[in-house]
């Protein structure tokens, strides 16, 4: 009789402290109970038991085949949901669609990516509030080599560094970062050139948007205070000129 049972448990007891709440439960659910268990709580007010839910089902429904009931699931989850890019590539498999899973990942790959090291710059201004130079320079490092690992453009891989020399008005330091960082904008950004991202195209108006923020950083240095040390070290006019000569 156990064999037809999904989910069997015996004896359930739970407490919150002195407080208990079931005792001696049996519970058994068989493989159709849990499908239906599971398309009752999709239809929760509960945000969170809804997506949950959601999920689970679209997994039940690959791992048992039923790809359109799959796929019609996955339209019921929303587009910001953490999981729905991993789920997404396994139905375009089980699909045959192999294709449509390579950027669908590559891109996830990327935006991960792009989080690990903006979590990790945030970490380190945390560190510079609190004076800890030594753990903020370690966060530094790590941006800066999870941008290398994970390659992404030599903007963000700069980012981390250049924010540390900022901070700590290490004038030749920043001096030597930022003109690594401007350089880096006057490259052509192609994500596809990366064996980790070469499914993912680039878009037509990166070279634009290279332009503009480079004009945008160049303005900005000129007149924001907190860069006036930067404005007094020795080759800062130099570099700005070797800059604009690469840009024009």
């Amino acid at each position: 009789m156990a064999a037809e049972y999904a989910i069997e448990m015996r004896g359930i007891t739970k407490t919150f402290g002195s407080v208990v709440a079931n005792k001696d439960v049996d519970l058994t659910l068989r493989k159709g109970e849990i499908l239906a268990l599971y398309r009752r709580c999709a239809d929760s007010g509960d945000r969170r038991v809804r997506e949950r839910a959601e999920r689970m089902l679209i997994s039940q429904y690959m791992a048992q085949g039923e790809l359109e009931q799959a796929e019609e699931q996955l339209a019921r989850l929303p587009q910001e949901d953490r999981e729905r890019p991993m789920l997404e590539a396994m139905l375009r498999r089980k699909q045959k669609r192999s294709e449509e899973a390579w950027p669908i990942l590559e891109r996830e790959l990327f935006r991960q990516a792009s989080d690990l090291q903006s979590t990790l710059m945030a970490l380190m201004d945390l560190a510079l509030e609190a004076g800890d130079k030594t753990c903020a320079r370690q966060y530094s490092e790590t941006a800066e080599q999870a941008g290398q690992v994970f390659q992404l453009t030599a903007y963000a891989v700069a980012s981390a560094p250049l924010q540390l020399a900022l901070a700590e008005q290490d004038g030749p330091e920043a001096l030597a970062v930022l003109e690594r960082l401007l350089r880096s904008l006057e490259e052509p950004w192609d994500l596809s050139a990366s064996p980790l991202y070469r499914h993912l195209p680039t878009k037509e108006a990166t070279r634009e948007v290279q332009q503009i923020m480079l004009q945008y950083l160049l303005e900005e240095l000129e007149r924001d205070p907190e860069s006036a040390f930067l404005r007094e070290t020795p080759g800062y006019q130099e570099m700005l000129e070797r800059v604009h000569r690469a840009e024009i």
